[in-house]
């Protein structure tokens, strides 16, 4: 910057001039946008989600990776909020950060898994990893997030439990097989008592005269020997049962612990084991899978029957 210098003949006599050094701004303004091109490269390249959003969660911008996770191009995304793509269930998940520049500074990272809905309407899984990027004097707060497409993890974990589950009642209906035995003999049991109290109420009634107290007692006792042999077709199916999830109710342990026995009995006594039960009477009430529960109790009275009288049962 700088101007001519003329005499009184309006001859040129000198330039007089100035001049700034801006080499370093030059370097910063060279550096910003090197800094700026290594970013929209990694913005635009990552195989993961990138978005940025403001407070109030509008989109400002997303990635392509973002775009395939959600079905939406970066357009429409800039229409909607994270609320509207999010599935309905998941909706909670979803914390705003607060809309004062001051609060949103000292925000916490936000990390959760969550469900989109898609455009096409299919949902997909995705971890979110979302933060506060501070305001500056040139540039508002803003919102951003890392998204990272987990759906196939889910499937496979899915896949995984429904194994597991269904594994799970093969083993029991092969351990019911495996005790056929004990439980034809929990079932007669009940099943001859009852003819016996049956006969035995004919007899009294054909008597002269008819004994109605004994027949009283007698049907009292089929009605009993009748919902014994109930309640052991009752443990029989809940141990068939498939039962997934597995249910949570709150169960007396020592009630528990007897019925899964009693389906041993026959098995005990073939081997001539005593089994031997020592339990508290003021156990609480706790909440758990009966059935499985059951289960682990009389895998571990059959391994100990078939192991000579280890895990505390106690040969004669």
């Amino acid at each position: 910057m700088g101007h001519p210098v003329f005499n009184a003949a309006g001859d040129l006599v000198e330039f007089v001039g100035t001049s700034i050094d801006m080499t370093e701004r030059k370097r910063a303004e060279a550096a910003l946008r090197a800094s700026e091109e290594r970013w929209r490269a990694v913005f635009e390249k990552a195989m993961v989600g990138i978005v940025t959003l403001g407070l109030d969660g509008r989109f400002a911008t997303a990635n392509a990776s973002y775009q395939r996770i959600t079905g939406y191009t970066e357009d429409e995304l800039r229409n909607l909020t994270v609320l509207d793509i999010t599935h309905e269930e998941d909706r909670d998940l979803v914390q705003l950060l607060p809309a004062n520049p001051m609060e949103a500074r000292s925000a916490p990272v936000h990390e959760f898994e969550k469900r989109y809905r898609r455009r096409d309407g299919q949902v997909v899984w995705a971890y979110v990893s979302s933060f506060v990027v501070p305001a500056t004097e040139t540039t508002p707060a803003f919102v951003a997030a890392i998204v990272v497409d987990i759906t196939d993890r889910k499937r496979t974990e899915e896949a995984l439990q429904q194994a597991q589950a269904d594994l799970a009642r093969v083993n029991r209906v092969m351990l019911l097989g495996e005790m056929t035995a004990s439980i034809a003999h929990e079932i007669n049991q009940p099943i001859a008592a009852v003819i016996t109290n049956a006969n035995a109420g004919l007899r009294w009634l054909g008597a002269r005269p008819a004994n109605l107290e004994e027949v009283h007692q007698a049907l009292g006792r089929i009605v009993r020997d009748g919902n014994h042999a109930g309640a052991v077709i009752h443990r029989i199916r809940g141990l068939a049962r498939k039962q997934l999830p597995a249910r949570r109710d709150r169960s007396d342990l020592n009630e528990a612990i007897r019925e899964a026995v009693a389906l041993t009995q026959t098995e005990v006594q073939r081997h001539e084991v005593n089994l031997q039960m020592r339990l508290s009477a003021d156990l609480p009430l706790v909440p758990g899978d009966r059935v499985q529960l059951q289960q682990v109790i009389i895998n571990l009275v059959m391994n100990a029957v078939e192991g000579d009288g280890r895990a505390g049962l106690q040969p004669p």
